[in-house]
C-alpha cells in the first residue's frame, strides 16, 4: 500500500458535519412559505422555484411587489363604476393581508434595535452613577 495515507476520523469532524447538517435543516424549516395565489383553471400551475436563504434582496422584491398591488389596488377601488355611473362598493378582505407569523423575523424593527442596543448602556451607568454616589 504504498502512496496511501489512512486517514482517522476524528470526534470535531464528526460533530462538524452534524452541526452543519442541523444549521442546513434550521435554514430549510425556517424559510417561508407562502401559498400561491389563485390560478385560471386553464393556466398550467407554475413549478415552485425552491429558494434556500433567500435573504433580504427576495424581501425588499416581495415588499416592493406587494406595495405596487396595493396601490393599483386602492387606484382601481377609486375609479370603479357600474354601467350607471354610481360607484362599486370594494370589499376589502382581510385574508389578503399577510399575518404576524407569516412576516418575515428579519424585518427592520428599530423600536427593538434601540431597545438592544441601549439597555447594556442604561444598566452600566445606572450601576456607575449609583457607585459614585456610594448608594449601593
Amino acid at each position: 500500500m504504498t502512496g496511501e495515507t489512512e486517514v482517522r476520523s476524528s470526534l470535531t469532524s464528526g460533530l462538524q458535519a452534524v452541526l452543519l447538517a442541523g444549521v442546513f435543516g434550521m435554514m430549510v424549516g425556517m424559510a417561508p412559505v407562502r401559498a400561491e395565489e389563485a390560478a385560471p383553471a386553464e393556466a398550467a400551475p407554475a413549478t415552485p422555484a425552491v429558494s434556500v436563504g433567500g435573504g433580504v434582496d427576495n424581501m425588499t422584491s416581495r415588499k416592493s411587489k406587494r406595495t405596487t398591488r396595493v396601490k393599483k389596488e386602492k387606484k382601481a377601488a377609486a375609479t370603479s363604476t357600474d354601467d350607471s355611473g354610481k360607484k362599486k362598493r370594494v370589499i376589502i378582505s382581510p385574508a389578503d393581508e399577510l399575518d404576524e407569523d407569516e412576516l418575515s423575523p428579519l424585518r427592520p424593527n428599530p423600536p427593538l434595535l434601540f431597545l438592544i442596543f441601549a439597555t447594556p448602556v442604561t444598566i452600566y451607568l445606572t450601576f456607575y452613577v449609583l457607585g459614585s454616589l456610594n448608594i449601593i
